[in-house]
């Protein structure tokens, strides 16, 4: 009758033990699977910062160049008083007046920012989703 108590007591013994080891592999599980997450957002916060980074520097020379061009097209002339001529010869926008190219200008500067950002939104998805 003793060796009944002693098995029954070693198979409990036995059985919390195995409850323990699970339970602690469960918790490495978790612990490994908390630290991968962490160095998973670091990496995206990483590619996230660097995206951001290029992405203004290349609007950095947008604004740069805008700059330049607005200043060059200071020295146009205002728009002529006559009416525009029907046979546009070559159209390359040299008898554009200045308030004309400025705007073609600040509109070429503000499609640029767009498509720096779209390009930082794609370059942050492609990284994402690799």
């Amino acid at each position: 009758m003793i060796w009944a108590y002693v098995g029954a007591g070693a198979l409990a013994l036995g059985f919390g033990t195995g409850w323990k080891v699970q339970e602690w592999r469960h918790d490495a599980a978790a612990l490994e699977a908390t630290q991968k997450q962490a160095a998973d957002l670091k990496d995206r916060a990483r590619t996230t910062f660097r995206l951001a980074e290029v992405k203004d520097a290349d609007d950095i020379r947008t604004n740069d160049r805008l700059a330049d061009a607005l200043q060059r097209l200071r020295e146009r002339p205002n728009r002529k008083a006559s009416a525009a001529t029907a046979a546009c010869a070559g159209a390359t926008g040299a008898e554009l007046s200045g308030p004309d190219g400025g705007f073609l200008e600040r509109e070429a500067a503000r499609a640029e920012g767009l498509r720096n950002a779209l390009k930082e939104c794609y370059g942050w998805i492609d990284e994402v989703t690799r």
